[in-house]
């Protein structure tokens, strides 16, 4: 659920790095985000997120003789709920719980006049978890708890942006994201609980077709493959171990989205756009963006 969580976040960084490349001019930026998610994880349990998301930051972007060169600084926050569904001994089980996270961090990309680029973002915070329901004993009573512990993030991407035309083009990407959240450990009615940490490692491929990119209005499209190569959750119940929860496995997404940009005297731009996945990570997100230009 942590790891699951923190990582939607992670998509914010990303786009931001490429609502900044799409809007015009130079100078310092300043940019703001919204992003919502309702997602499902096949996981051994049910495991389902509805959440928000935002980001605020301020960067700049500087032309360089070979390119130009855009970064930023930014805070990020959180808030969401999740619930579980489980059973054993023909008993059945479902837990609800709430998250909530703060962090900050850093980004970065570089554009060749080519199209070629790459970029860069790290990020760090802490993520508070609670949970009802968690446990029953035998009287049926139910037992719940409550969890902060720190994240910490980081991407690399690179690729290269094909100009099919003066108002089409095409972006093959690929992006590597990781995510390492701190584990913890509790007691619930006299009883100790741990919780390792858990290292996500995702790998993203993808392509996105612009058009229309000299009017106010522009439209993409988009489609990406997604693995995850760990995000194993290892728990101990008074040092007995409990069967691994992981995320490992495949995703699929597709993506459509708007951007505004008034007119080239304008400051303001805008970036609309909607997400669906299907795979190891099944449900839909949207995520709405505003950059100021000074």
């Amino acid at each position: 659920m942590a790891a699951a969580f923190v990582n939607q976040g992670s998509e914010l960084i990303a786009d931001a790095l490429d609502t900044l490349s799409r809007t015009d001019g130079y100078g310092v930026k300043t940019f703001a985000a919204v992003y919502g998610n309702h997602s499902k994880y096949d996981v051994n349990s049910d495991l389902k997120i509805n959440g928000w998301s935002s980001i605020v930051g301020v960067g700049s972007e500087k032309q360089l003789a070979q390119g130009g060169f855009s970064w930023g600084v930014f805070y990020e926050n959180g808030s969401g709920n999740y619930r579980t569904a489980n059973s054993f001994n023909n008993e059945f089980f479902r837990g609800d719980g709430s998250l909530v996270y703060n962090g900050g961090g850093i980004a970065a990309r570089y554009a060749k006049k080519s199209g070629s680029y790459t970029e860069a973002s790290l990020r760090a915070g802490m993520l508070k978890s609670e949970m009802d329901n968690a446990l029953k004993d035998i009287t049926g009573a139910g037992y719940g708890y409550k969890s902060e512990t720190a994240y910490y993030g980081a991407h690399l991407g690179i690729g290269k942006i094909l100009t099919l035309n003066e108002s089409t083009s095409v972006d093959v990407y690929g992006k590597f994201f990781h995510t390492y959240n701190e584990g913890d450990n509790f007691d619930v009615a006299g009883d100790k609980f741990e919780f390792d940490s858990i290292t996500s490692d995702r790998l993203r491929l993808g392509t996105r077709y612009t058009v229309n990119k000299n009017n106010k209005w522009s439209s993409y499209y988009g489609i990406a493959w997604e693995y995850e190569f760990n995000g194993d959750a290892d728990m101990k119940a008074m040092n007995k171990a409990v069967p691994t929860q992981s995320m490992q496995g495949s995703s699929y997404m597709a993506e459509i989205g708007l951007n505004y940009q008034p007119n080239t005297a304008s400051p303001w731009s805008f970036d609309l756009s909607m997400r669906g996945y299907a795979g190891e990570r099944e449900g839909f997100s949207g995520n709405v963006q505003a950059i100021y230009n000074f």
